[in-house]
């Protein structure tokens, strides 16, 4: 071979081996990105017109955070009385369009929430198939026939021997009148039945920024309770104040204390018209601060005319 057709052949062969080396396959690699086992997720913000319910919160005292009717918020998450919320249910402050009536949607409970509601479910159907116990009747035993006393002739009277007087017999004593129990106080009506929470005039009314009455109290002051109900809630305060009891008067209104010393009353009390919500200790003028508001449905009002112009 030549000196000029071997460097055509070589010349050839590079071509044909750079021709091969183009049409192999080449692999694509994503980036990879390392992450730490230990390392913690950073967690998601709320979103929007969401609350992630804690530790203390009842369905209550969310709608009263939020200005919201307690009754609303409980239908815009389809949950039903008693209301009963754990820790970690995420709300929706928001109304949702109307849906049928029944639990909430199962995508919205945790895992955890839907396996308690299933248990509950599981032993209040074990408890209605469970047999009822029910008294033995007994046959009924025919009493044996007594026969009738035969009735003895009276003696006829001799004309001649006067019969004695007949005593009267005693009088009967007057029944006297049973005492009647005092009954449980009714909730209040809507424009009555309320008394103020304590005797003094407030140091702010209502209106403005003011959602309510204002107090400055000396010590030993007794907060009663304006009107009967239920604690619905009774925890942390809001607005500065260390405790709030929230008490449901009716289903239109709720009654809320804000105070700086302990109360008196527990969730779930039923409380009666005049009852201590607490008692102002001696801690300066912040022990003193008292604050009282009234909502119909959610939305603050003046608790002037249901308190008769205090």
């Amino acid at each position: 071979m030549t000196a000029s057709a071997r460097a055509l052949a070589a010349a050839l062969a590079s071509a044909l081996l750079a021709l091969a080396a183009g049409c192999a396959p080449t692999a694509s690699r994503a980036p990879v990105v390392e992450r730490s086992s230990g390392a913690a997720d950073t967690a998601a913000p709320t979103a929007p017109g969401r609350y992630v319910v804690r530790k203390q919160d009842t369905l209550y005292s969310i709608a009263w955070r939020h200005n919201l009717d307690y009754q609303a918020l409980a239908a815009a998450n389809r949950i039903e009385p008693p209301y009963t919320i754990y820790p970690g249910d995420e709300l929706q402050l928001a109304a949702r369009p109307a849906s049928p009536i029944g639990r909430r949607s199962q995508q919205a409970v945790p895992a955890a929430r839907q396996a308690r509601e299933r248990e509950a479910r599981r032993r209040t159907s074990r408890r209605a198939s469970a047999p009822s116990a029910r008294p033995l009747r007994r046959p009924a035993v025919a009493s044996p026939s007594v026969p009738a006393p035969v009735e003895e002739a009276a003696p006829q009277a001799n004309p001649a021997v006067p019969s004695p007087a007949t005593p009267k017999p005693p009088a009967k004593p007057k029944p006297t009148a049973t005492p009647r129990r005092p009954t449980a106080p009714a909730l209040p009506p809507a424009t009555s039945g309320w008394r103020p929470p304590v005797a003094a005039k407030p140091t702010r009314r209502f209106g403005g920024a003011s959602k309510g009455y204002d107090y400055a109290l000396p010590p030993a002051t007794m907060v009663r309770a304006a009107a009967p109900g239920e604690v619905v809630y009774a925890g942390p305060g809001l607005g500065g104040f260390r405790h709030l009891v929230i008490v449901k008067a009716s289903e239109r209104y709720l009654v809320a204390y804000g105070i700086n010393v302990p109360p008196k009353l527990k969730e779930g009390e039923t409380v009666a018209m005049g009852a201590t919500v607490a008692e102002i200790g001696s801690g300066g003028a912040a022990a003193g601060r008292f604050h009282f508001e009234i909502r119909d449905r959610g939305k603050p009002v003046d608790p002037g005319p249901l308190l008769g112009g205090a």
